[in-house]
């Protein structure tokens, strides 16, 4: 399950104890958007809730025009209901409205304290998904929690961020080898997911295909994609002559050394 603290704490203990009721053994707490970000892709399309005045006729006209989406929207009820966050808004609110409430406690600020306070709530594993830094990923074990993922948030929330991929050689040092270092953000190819395990991640998420996929192909769509990926994984490996990914070290990679003209590789 993966959380974004509310403003009102009672609310993120309400949801870790029903979590924990379902089961749930991982904990995700995503810690790297503190406030609502610039997106200047939804300015420059108008896209907001609720929908500006301005932008219906456009919109109006791409519904229109997309008559199987249009059917599918309405067949299945219009806007989806955040079922978990319904509990907490007022007593039969629609759709529009949970989401309203919803954003009305997320985002928010978030302090190590926090952290700290989810830690002592949260039996199962916990892990933070928002780290870049390796002093943060230190800080983040020392309080006990089990993992980090490194991630920009898809470069959407700040674009001058560091890649994921650039951060992950150094996180892995600071934390040492047995410590979980996951990874997103900017995994397009089967071939990226060799080069963060070779750069010392233990699991690899994939966000923007696989949401692509599932939009434009449903369930099959996604299945599609994990289908290219494992196959372009199982290329690399086997141009890299590595028979699992579990044979895979930073020594299939090139050297530093060698990347500097006039120098020898080591």
């Amino acid at each position: 399950m993966q959380l974004y603290l509310s403003k009102d704490r009672a609310i993120s203990a309400d949801m870790v104890r029903r979590i924990e009721d379902l089961g749930v053994q991982h904990l995700v707490l995503t810690v790297d958007t503190p406030v609502m970000p610039k997106r200047e892709r939804g300015l420059r399309n108008r896209v907001s809730l609720p929908i500006q005045a301005n932008a219906v006729p456009r919109l109006a006209l791409q519904c229109i025009t997309r008559p199987a989406w249009l059917y599918e929207y309405f067949v299945h009820g219009g806007m989806p209901l955040m079922k978990n966050w319904a509990p907490y808004a007022p007593e039969g609110a629609s759709a529009a409205q949970v989401a309203a409430f919803y954003r009305s406690q997320s985002p928010c600020l978030q302090e190590w304290k926090d952290v700290e306070w989810l830690r002592e709530r949260w039996p199962g594993k916990l892990v933070l998904k928002g780290i870049v830094h390796p002093a943060e990923a230190q800080r983040a074990q020392r309080i006990g929690v089990d993992g980090v993922i490194l991630s920009n948030h898809g470069g959407k929330v700040l674009d001058a961020m560091p890649s994921p991929i650039s951060v992950l050689p150094d996180v892995r040092r600071a934390v040492g080898p047995d410590f979980v270092v996951m990874v997103d953000s900017g995994i397009r190819r089967g071939s990226d997911v060799v080069v963060a395990r070779a750069l010392g991640a233990d699991f690899v998420f994939v966000g923007r295909p696989a949401l692509y996929a599932a939009v434009a192909g449903g369930a099959s769509g996604a299945r599609r994609m994990i289908s290219i990926l494992k196959q372009e994984i199982d290329i690399t490996l086997a141009l890299l002559g590595c028979s699992s990914l579990e044979d895979v070290t930073q020594d299939v990679l090139l050297p530093q050394s060698a990347k500097t003209p006039g120098r020898a590789a080591a």
